[in-house]
């Protein structure tokens, strides 16, 4: 199992595994949906806010929107750049372009993604057309990002790269706020962050 989430009302749990994304009742032995993640594991997965989407984010670089009672595909954004094969070839140890978190805003209006390509994205998930398929906001790191949190009300970003170094950033402005760094050796990785719940 790469990824596991519980849905807003606590009913249903989602596990991403090496190929599909399970879908069950909790306290059920057999899922509901089992749906395939096809060319790339499932790396991490969140609900909406109000449990109608399935949000997924794949070692293919890509991510998947689905919805959550038909287990139906819904909208796929490109969030990773293809690694030339020469540019792979040449490489010790070519990394695959992977979507390495998702996140959603609390009105469910916006995605938060990182990938380990240096990148954090933010999507409008009410776009629709061309502009559906592009973010809105970029922020480049220095190092491939781990995992990437918006604020409660939007209006900060909370990245993690793998340099060890937690930044915050203003999302309407795009300024680095603020910077943590741990002083951990990069063999004393990070994993993970989140706000607290008074976003403090």
């Amino acid at each position: 199992v790469a990824s596991v989430a519980i849905s807003p009302d606590g009913k249903h749990v989602v596990t991403g595994t090496y190929d599909e994304v399970q879908i069950s009742k909790l306290g059920s032995p057999k899922p509901i949906h089992v749906v395939k993640h096809k060319l790339g594991r499932a790396r991490c997965l969140t609900f909406s806010p109000d449990g109608k989407q399935l949000i997924s984010g794949g070692a293919d670089g890509l991510i998947r929107i689905w919805n959550t009672e038909s287990a139906a595909q819904v909208r796929t954004l490109t969030a990773t750049t293809p690694v030339p094969a020469a540019a792979a070839a040449d490489a010790a140890e070519p990394a695959k372009p992977t979507v390495t978190s998702v996140a959603i805003t609390t009105d469910g209006k916006r995605l938060v993604s990182s990938t380990n390509q240096k990148k954090v994205q933010i999507w409008d998930l009410a776009a629709a057309g061309a502009a559906a398929t592009q973010p809105v906001a970029v922020f480049e790191h220095a190092a491939a990002v781990k995992s990437a949190r918006p604020s409660a009300d939007g209006s900060r970003l909370a990245t993690l790269a793998a340099d060890n170094v937690i930044r915050v950033y203003d999302v309407a402005t795009g300024r680095e706020l603020e910077r943590f760094e741990s002083g951990l050796p990069a063999e004393q990785p990070l994993l993970d962050l989140a706000f607290t719940p008074d976003q403090e």
